[in-house]
């Protein structure tokens, strides 16, 4: 990052042309977009004269600020970019509330940030379309059939929705008043990932419905057995104007997946059937995920309305390569995502071509050898899956939990009143956006 100026520069030109970046939620619970106008530099922590071990603290201590940061969402920014200078490079740190932005978006986000550091001199159209004339359509889409649809049919499968994953726990949640995640990540090289994509096709499914298979299969096999429900999510990019593919905004919505293994049958078959499940519910998503959980809350009480256990996959809907959307402002080493209510998240994505496995989860609430553990046996189901044919007809992964005393829960952590405000996975209660002010 040879010129921090530049950068300022860029992020300056980005905020001004979004409505996202300058929103902040008012009192009403609504978002107010503010006008253009607040400059946000880009901070530069200079560690050329230091060591290399002191160089490499002040990167950690910055990684653990960013990565550890609550904002309040009444006030801006709600982003932050800064840059660390060392003897030979530079290293760039972004940290933005999920709020404003999902997966995708910040695919959008690196993207343009990258093109206007690289072309100081290049023209962004203007855009005609914001988040808030998204957020108005998907309002006025609830008067629709599709709509009345999607909610008779989630309002019917309430009373039978299984609950969430019972894993073993090593504190009850309510006891975690400041949870860490911690992220424990692999990678398939290409060559590794084409076959798993080819032997997915052979079986006449996404990689995504494979690896949604085989991570409800390792927890199945963690935990007190199943059918259990896995909170899904979904980007909610409908193609409601030529402009849509380009605004920032948290297009994610989530669906409940309700997982049943048949050990006896293939691999293959099991996961045909989930991707069926799948399907079908996506089919009926006009009535999100967090709608489904407050019938959920309703029918059974507020203990059943917890989907902690959540998978997200970026590799089947856009094709966006993350290693290619920062490819202009370098190398990407270190990531997390920190999602209040949730036990563990686990992203798969791709990155130069590579696809990346990502779990993130709560440093407290488990042992660490457990989570070690599962993370081994899945990231070895997906290698078999993605090397070996007879992979795709075995029997269910059998029981593999640890023998000793066992806490189990699925309650959700506790967080503060303003954190709780800026899930990921669970919106305000309103999410209008008013005019700019």
């Amino acid at each position: 990052m040879s010129s921090p100026t530049g950068l300022s520069a860029a992020l300056e030109g980005m905020v001004e042309r979004h409505d996202m970046p300058r929103a902040v939620i008012g009192p009403d619970g609504k978002w107010h977009v503010r006008q253009k106008g607040a400059l946000h530099p880009v901070a530069v922590n200079d560690l050329r004269l230091l060591t290399e071990d002191r160089a490499e603290a002040e990167l950690a201590r910055a990684r653990r600020e960013r990565s550890t940061k609550i904002y309040d969402p009444s006030t801006l920014p709600l982003f932050d970019v800064r840059v660390s200078q060392l003897k030979s490079s530079s290293r760039l740190h972004i940290s933005l509330d999920l709020l404003i932005a999902d997966g995708g978006t910040l695919v959008v986000l690196l993207t343009e940030l990258a093109a206007r550091y690289a072309d100081p001199q290049r023209h962004w159209p203007a855009l005609d379309l914001t988040f808030r004339d998204y957020q108005r359509a998907m309002q006025e889409a609830e008067d629709s059939p599709r709509y009345q649809r999607a909610r008779d049919y989630w309002t019917a499968r309430v009373a039978d929705l299984p609950a969430a994953p019972r894993l073993p726990l090593a504190a009850h949640p309510a006891d975690i008043d400041t949870p860490h995640f911690r992220r424990k990540t692999h990678r398939l090289p290409a060559a590794v990932w084409q076959g798993l994509r080819d032997r997915a096709a052979l079986h006449g499914m996404t990689p995504s419905a494979a690896l949604a298979t085989a991570y409800a299969e390792t927890l199945n096999a963690w935990s007190d057995g199943d059918p259990f429900t896995l909170n899904i999510t979904v980007n909610k990019r409908p193609p409601l104007h030529p402009q849509m593919a380009d605004i920032i905004g948290d297009f994610t919505a989530t669906s409940l997946l309700a997982v049943s293994t048949d050990p006896q049958a293939p691999f293959s078959a099991r996961a045909r059937k989930l991707q069926t499940q799948l399907s079908q519910d996506l089919d009926h998503n006009e009535f999100t995920g967090i709608q489904v959980l407050r019938e959920l809350a309703r029918v059974h009480g507020p203990d059943r309305a917890t989907i902690p256990f959540v998978f997200t996959s970026a590799i089947d809907a856009a094709g966006a390569d993350f290693g290619q959307a920062v490819s202009g402002l370098g190398t990407m080493t270190d990531s997390v995502v920190h999602t209040p209510q949730v036990h563990t998240d686990h992203q798969v994505f791709e990155y130069d071509g590579e696809l990346v496995l990502n779990w993130d989860s709560i440093d407290e609430l488990f042992e660490a050898h457990d989570i070690d553990q599962m993370f081994q046996l899945y990231v070895g189901l997906v290698e078999r899956l993605s090397t070996q044919d007879a992979a795709w007809e075995a029997h269910a992964t059998t029981r593999a939990q640890p023998n000793r005393p066992l806490l189990f829960d699925a309650a959700p952590v506790p967080t503060r009143s303003h954190e709780r405000r800026h899930s990921a996975r669970a919106a305000p209660p309103e999410q209008r956006v008013s005019a700019p002010e």
